[in-house]
């Protein structure tokens, strides 16, 4: 690109990245500005956008990306030049498309982006590569298009509106869970998981007996305690000593838990009563742990640090 100012390009640009409240140019640290140029390109000439996949879709597309096109072909149905697309859209209205290409015989796949217009006429093509995530960078008009794909971040969601307890501690939440609610569910999940193998586990699945088959010889000194105060230390006092344990086994203190279902549509179906649930909160789920999971009715989650919502969303998941 000529090192020269080109005013309705920059404009155009501008517009794009104050719609979407985006990057400041890193010469002169103004957002979106007139046009600085850093290298023949001004970072107020690019325009970026974001796939999200999840683990398990670039999962296959790696293994794909490993494989023969007859290997392929025989595994999947496959045929050569048929392909796996995954689309970005920029703020200008521009899409590119990434896209794995099957190849046949002893060939590999490949990986190329590309880039369309509004009315879906190509403008732009990449060299073909043998890699999927990362940035894939397409030029035209002066402007530069950039395609980031990436792991898309675990979350899990809920709908504070409904429930807003405001309760996270983790002690108090168990303790209310496996004593008050009888949810053997947290005892099973752990038992069958961090807390195999360990000094307490015993004790973990006994307690579940008790609230399963409604026993209570092995925690009788819990259950038939007449002093409410005595007997609610001694059930949180056997939830520390589970936690301690999962700190011991995985290194993480947890302070905090969350219960979170794993999409919108499964709050919907577990929740939702008379009134439609019109508002629902996404949070984080990455470096916790599961501490129990009942299917669609959730997973319960422990943090270190007490979780945040990222975003709330409607129904239709738009950012409310």
């Amino acid at each position: 690109m000529a090192n020269t100012f080109n005013r309705e390009i920059a404009k155009k640009v501008r517009t794009a990245q104050e719609d979407i409240k985006t990057d400041f140019c890193k010469y002169c640290e103004e957002k979106a500005c007139d046009g600085c140029f850093i290298d023949g390109m001004t970072e107020a000439y690019t325009l970026r956008a974001e796939i999200a996949l999840e683990q398990k879709k670039l999962d296959f597309v790696n293994h794909l990306l490993s494989m023969t096109g007859d290997e392929i072909y025989d595994k999947y149905g496959f045929k050569r030049d048929e392909t796996i697309i995954s689309t970005a859209v920029f703020p200008d209205g521009m899409q590119a498309d990434i896209k794995i290409v099957i190849c046949d015989g002893e060939n590999k796949p490949y990986t190329e982006a590309v880039l369309f217009d509004k009315n879906g006429f190509q403008k732009a093509y990449t060299d073909p590569e043998d890699e999927y995530t990362g940035d894939w960078e397409l030029e035209y008009d002066d402007v530069n298009y950039v395609v980031t794909v990436k792991v898309k971040e675990p979350v899990g969601y809920r709908s504070d509106g409904i429930f807003n307890d405001g309760y996270r501690n983790a002690v108090d939440v168990m303790t209310h869970e496996i004593f008050e609610l009888w949810n053997a569910d947290i005892l099973d999940t752990l038992a069958d998981s961090i807390l195999k193998d360990t000094d307490i586990v015993e004790d973990v699945i006994h307690l579940s007996d008790d609230l399963q088959f409604s026993k209570t010889s092995y925690f009788a000194d819990i259950f038939e305690e007449k002093d409410k105060s005595v007997a609610e230390e001694k059930k949180k006092a056997f939830v520390r000593r589970i936690l301690d344990t999962v700190k011991e086994k995985t290194g993480k203190d947890i302070k905090y838990v969350l219960w979170l279902s794993d999409s919108v549509d499964d709050v919907i179906a577990e929740y939702e009563l008379n009134d439609p649930i019109t508002e629902f909160d996404e949070y984080p789920t990455a470096n916790s742990i599961v501490l129990s999971d009942i299917g669609r009715g959730g997973k319960l989650f422990g943090y270190e640090a007490l979780p945040a919502a990222i975003r709330t969303v409607d129904r239709q998941m738009k950012t409310i």
